[in-house]
């Protein structure tokens, strides 16, 4: 074993329903599907590579550390990495 906890599909998802429902006792409004999303961002972006000045939403868009590295490169100076920003770039707008 890798030291990796090891758990179903359909354990996961009674883990982030628990998860959500904890954080709504504690008055956070969070969705199980929300919760899923930075999961993936999170296991995708390990912290090294994670840029703390761009949002976690642009990281989401961009899919991967190495993307949102070349964005991050080839963008004019200046340039404010957005969602929107990353959106527009991978689908040819920018």
């Amino acid at each position: 074993m890798n030291g990796k906890v090891v758990m179903t599909e359909a354990e996961y998802w009674a883990k982030l329903e628990e998860l959500s429902a904890y954080l709504k006792s504690q008055g956070y409004d969070i969705s199980v599907a929300e919760l899923r999303k930075r999961h993936e961002v999170a296991y995708r972006f390990p912290p090294e590579r994670r840029h703390l000045d761009i949002s976690f939403e642009a990281h989401a868009a961009a899919g991967s550390p190495e993307v949102l590295d070349r964005i991050i490169a080839y963008a004019p100076k200046g340039t404010t990495i957005t969602e929107e920003y990353v959106r527009k770039v991978l689908s040819n707008e920018v």
